[in-house]
C-alpha cells in the first residue's frame, strides 16, 4: 500500500500502533485531542445510522442479489464497527504525529493509488478516486475559510516543512483516506464501498465545521496567527523556496511553469512589462499574460465591425477621460467575485441568472480599494461577449437544468480565460472551450436533479466546477488537466454503459424474435388445424405442448431450418393420425407410424420441460382412433368411439396501430424513420418532468424504438407512429448534440451580424 502524500515513515521501532510513537508538540496534541473528540462522536453517529441506510437500500432493491448484498454488508459492518472506529482514529493520530517530521523526497501520493492517474486505475479504484475527488472539492468549497486558516496555522506550528491544503490531516482528503484504510480489510462490494463513502461524507465530513472552528480557536488562543482573518481571498504568499505558488497544488504549478512561460513568450513579445495603455489599463500583467488591446482584431476575425459592441459599453468606457480599472485591479476583482461564486449555494433545480458582470466587477474592485469606476472599452467588449455566450447557454433547451446550474457558475472563470488568452474566441483547440464542450456532452443524458444523487459522473463534474472556482488563478493548464481527467473517466464510464446497453439490445432483440416466432407458429397451426375434426385431447396437446415446441425451435433455429421442418412434419403426422381413416393402406401406415410419432412427441415434450404424462394420454387417444377405424372398416361396432370437435385456433391479427396513424404527415414519419441509434431525445412525462433517453435499438423492421438512460437501462419504448405523434405534439424533442461553445458562439455572432446588417 502506498503512503499518503506528505506522510512519512516513522523511525524503526516506532510504529503507529505499538504505543511507542513519538508524541507531537503540545499544540498538535491538543489538535489531536479535539479531532479525536469530534470524530469519535461523528463516527458513532455514522454507524448508528448505517443500518437504517443499508436496510432502506435493501428494501428498495429490484433484485434478490442486491438485497442480499446489502444485508450481508450490514452484518459485516456491525461486526467490524469497533475495529473500524479504532483503526480510523489510529490512522488519523498517525498522520497528525507525523506532521513535525520533514517529508521524504520520494513521498508518493494517495492511499492504494487513489491519487494515481485515472488512466492507470482499475474500475473499482477509479470509482473510489472519483468519489473521493468529489468529496474533497465539495468540502473544500463548503469550509474553505476555516480549512485554509487551519492549514496556515498548522504550517506555522510545524516549521520543518511546509503544510499545504493537501497535507492538512484534518482536511477532507485525509479523512477519506483514513476511512478507506480503516475499512479496507472488510469484504465489501464496490457498490457498497461507494455508498459508505457517500454516507461518510454526509454524516461525518460535512459535520466537521465545529471541529475546524474548535481547532482554529485553540491555536489562535495559543498565539498561532491570532490575527489571521481571511486565508482564502488573500493572494498566495511566496513559498519558502522564494517562488510564488498558485492556488492549485504546488506539484501542478511546478509541472506547468515551463509551458506557462512559453505561453507568455508567444503572446507577450514586443510588449514591455507593465506598459501603460492609452485608456489607463495595462497590456501585460507582469507575468506574461496579455490583456486588452486585441479585441478589435478579435471582432474582425469573427467577421464583425470593431465598433459593433460600442453601443453596449457604459459611459465610463466610452469616455476617453474616464477612470477605468487597471489590469491588476480587474483581475483582483474577478478573483474576489470568483471566490464569492465558489461559496454560493448550488441549486440544481433552477436555472441560475446570467451575471451582470460589469457592475459586479466594478463594485468588487471598489470594495477592494480601487479608485476607478469603469472598465476599458476593450475589456468591456470581452465582458459583453462572455455575457452573451452564457445568456445563450443558460437558455439552451438542449441542456438539462442541473447542467445549466453547474455551467452557470463558470461565467466568471471563463471571463478570466477570455481576458488572459486572446485565442479563446477564435481557436477551437482552446482547453477551456474543449472542457466546456466535454462537460455539456457528458451531462446530455441528465433529466433532473433527483436522478443525480448516486451518479458518480455528476460528482466528478461538480468536483471539476468547484476546482475551477477554487483553484483557477491564471494558469490555463488546469483546464488541460481537468479535461484529461473528465475524458478518461468518460471513456471508462461509456465502456461500462455499452456493456449494459448491449444486454438491453440483446434482450429486446430476443423479445422481438420471440414475438415474430409466436406469430409464425400461431399462423402455421391455425392454417393447418382450423376446421379439422380432432379429439379434444389432440387439440389440447397442440395448444399446450407442440405449439411451444415449434416456438422454441423457431427461436433457436429459425423458420428456414431443418429442425423447424422436422417439427412441422411431426405436427402434420399428428393431425393426420388423429383424423378418421377409411383406407386399409392408410390405417396400416398409421399403425406403423404411431410408435415413431409418439417417440418424437415425447422428445418435444422433454425439450420444453412439459408434463411427460401428456404423451401416454395422447397415445391412448390415437390408439382408440385406430381401433375405431378398424372396427368401422370391417363393419363392426367400435367398443368406444372417439369424441371429436372442430378445431379452432386463434389467427394472429396484425399488430394494432394507433387510430390517428393516417393523420401523421409522411414527412414526420420519415423524420422518425431517419433517427439514428445513439440519438438523444427528451420526453415530457405526464407529470411535466423531462426524461432524457438515448435511442439504442430499432426493431421490427423500423417499427419499434427502444430507449435507454445514461446508465444504459431501458426507460422507454415507442412504435413509429407513437413517436411521430409525440413529436407532432412536442412531447418529444430531439436533443442537439453539437458542441455547446461552438453552438453558442455561432448564435451570438449571428445575432451581432444581424444587428450589423440592419445598422
Amino acid at each position: 500500500m502506498t503512503q499518503p502524500s506528505n506522510v512519512v515513515e516513522l523511525p524503526v521501532g516506532r510504529s503507529a500502533s505499538d504505543g511507542a510513537r513519538r508524541d507531537p508538540p503540545p499544540l498538535l496534541q491538543q489538535v489531536r485531542d479535539i479531532a479525536r473528540q469530534g470524530l469519535g462522536r461523528l463516527l458513532g453517529q455514522f454507524f448508528d445510522n448505517l443500518d437504517d441506510a443499508l436496510f432502506e437500500l435493501a428494501d428498495r432493491s429490484r433484485s434478490d442479489a442486491d438485497q442480499q448484498l446489502y444485508f450481508e454488508s450490514m452484518r459485516e459492518l456491525r461486526i467490524a464497527r469497533q475495529s473500524v472506529e479504532r483503526d480510523f482514529i489510529d490512522e488519523l493520530d498517525n498522520r497528525i504525529c507525523r506532521l513535525p517530521e520533514p517529508p521524504r523526497a520520494e513521498a508518493s501520493g494517495g492511499v492504494d493509488g487513489i491519487d494515481a492517474p485515472l488512466s492507470l486505475l482499475r474500475n473499482d479504484d477509479l470509482e473510489i478516486s472519483v468519489a473521493v475527488a468529489g468529496i474533497v472539492s465539495k468540502i473544500t468549497s463548503r469550509f474553505s475559510l476555516p480549512l485554509a486558516q487551519l492549514t496556515r496555522r498548522l504550517d506555522a506550528v510545524c516549521p520543518r516543512h511546509e503544510i499545504n491544503e493537501a497535507g492538512n490531516p484534518l482536511g477532507p482528503r485525509h479523512l477519506c483516506e483514513c476511512f478507506i484504510v480503516a475499512t479496507q480489510t472488510i469484504q465489501l462490494d464496490i457498490k457498497v464501498r461507494i455508498i459508505l463513502l457517500k454516507l461518510f461524507e454526509r454524516l461525518v465530513v460535512e459535520q466537521m465545521g465545529p471541529t475546524f472552528d474548535d481547532a482554529n480557536r485553540m491555536l489562535a488562543d495559543a498565539g498561532v496567527l491570532r490575527n489571521l482573518k481571511d486565508a482564502v481571498r488573500t493572494r498566495p504568499a511566496p513559498s519558502r523556496g522564494g517562488h510564488a505558488a498558485p492556488p492549485s497544488d504546488r506539484a501542478v504549478s511546478g509541472q506547468h511553469a515551463q509551458s506557462r512561460h512559453g505561453h507568455a513568450q508567444g503572446q507577450g513579445q514586443g510588449q514591455g512589462q507593465g506598459e501603460m495603455r492609452s485608456d489607463g489599463g495595462h497590456t501585460d500583467h507582469g507575468d506574461g499574460y496579455a490583456m486588452g488591446g486585441w479585441q478589435p482584431d478579435l471582432l474582425a476575425n469573427l467577421g464583425l465591425a470593431p465598433s459593433l459592441l460600442a453601443p453596449l459599453r457604459t459611459r465610463a468606457s466610452n469616455s476617453g477621460n474616464g477612470m477605468v480599472l487597471s489590469a491588476q485591479d480587474l483581475l483582483n476583482a474577478i478573483a474576489a467575485a470568483q471566490h464569492d461564486q465558489a461559496s454560493a449555494p448550488l441549486d440544481l433545480n433552477h436555472i441560475p441568472p446570467v451575471l451582470d458582470l460589469r457592475p459586479l466587477l466594478v463594485n468588487r474592485a471598489a470594495a477592494d480599494g480601487a479608485k476607478a469606476s469603469g472598465l476599458s472599452g476593450s475589456d468591456e467588449d470581452v465582458v459583453n461577449l462572455v455575457g452573451m455566450l452564457f445568456d445563450y447557454i443558460l437558455n439552451d433547451r438542449n441542456l438539462a437544468i442541473p447542467m445549466k446550474a453547474l455551467l452557470g457558475r463558470l461565467q466568471i472563470p471563463f471571463l478570466k480565460v477570455a481576458l488572459i488568452d486572446r485565442r479563446f474566441f477564435t481557436q477551437s483547440s482552446n482547453p477551456a472551450r474543449q472542457l466546456l464542450n466535454e462537460l455539456s456532452s457528458a451531462g446530455i443524458g441528465w433529466s433532473n436533479s433527483a436522478e443525480l444523487k448516486r451518479d458518480a459522473l455528476y460528482d466528478l463534474i461538480e468536483s471539476i466546477v468547484l476546482r475551477i472556482l477554487n483553484r483557477f488563478d491564471r494558469d490555463l493548464q488546469i483546464f488541460v488537466a481537468l479535461l484529461d481527467e473528465l475524458r478518461t473517466y468518460r471513456t471508462q464510464d461509456e465502456r461500462r454503459n455499452r456493456v449494459v446497453e448491449q444486454r438491453i439490445r440483446d434482450a429486446e432483440l430476443g423479445r422481438a424474435k420471440a414475438r415474430a416466432a409466436r406469430t409464425t407458429v400461431a399462423t402455421l397451426v391455425s392454417r393447418k388445424a382450423n376446421g379439422l375434426a380432432l379429439a379434444s385431447d389432440v387439440g389440447q396437446f397442440i395448444r399446450e405442448a407442440w405449439s411451444k415446441v415449434l416456438l422454441l425451435v423457431c427461436i433457436r433455429h429459425s423458420a428456414d431450418s431443418q429442425e423447424w421442418q422436422q417439427a412441422v412434419d411431426t405436427l402434420d403426422e399428428l393431425m393426420w393420425c388423429a383424423q378418421p381413416l377409411t383406407s386399409p393402406p392408410d390405417i396400416d401406415e398409421r399403425d406403423r407410424l404411431l410408435p415413431r410419432l409418439t417417440g418424437q412427441l415425447a422428445e418435444g415434450v422433454t425439450l420444453i420441460g412439459a408434463d411427460p404424462a401428456m404423451v401416454p394420454k395422447l397415445r391412448r387417444t390415437l390408439e382408440l382412433r385406430c381401433a375405431e377405424d378398424r372396427a368401422l372398416l370391417i363393419g363392426a361396432e367400435p367398443e368406444q368411439r372417439v369424441v371429436t370437435e372442430t378445431a379452432a385456433f386463434a389467427v394472429p391479427d396484425d399488430e394494432p396501430r394507433p387510430q390517428a396513424a393516417e393523420r401523421v404527415a409522411p414527412e414526420l414519419m420519415a423524420r422518425v424513420a431517419a433517427l439514428q441509434t445513439g440519438t438523444w431525445l427528451e420526453f415530457k412525462r405526464p407529470d411535466g418532468e423531462p426524461l432524457r433517453a438515448k435511442l439504442t435499438a430499432v426493431l421490427d423492421a423500423g417499427q419499434r424504438f427502444i430507449f435507454v438512460n445514461r446508465r444504459g437501462m431501458k426507460v422507454a419504448e415507442r412504435d413509429q407512429v407513437e413517436l411521430a405523434l409525440d413529436m407532432l405534439h412536442n412531447r418529444v424533442l430531439v436533443v442537439d448534440e453539437r458542441q455547446l461553445f461552438e453552438r453558442a458562439l455561432e448564435r451570438v455572432i449571428g445575432t451581432l451580424r444581424d444587428k450589423q446588417a440592419g445598422a
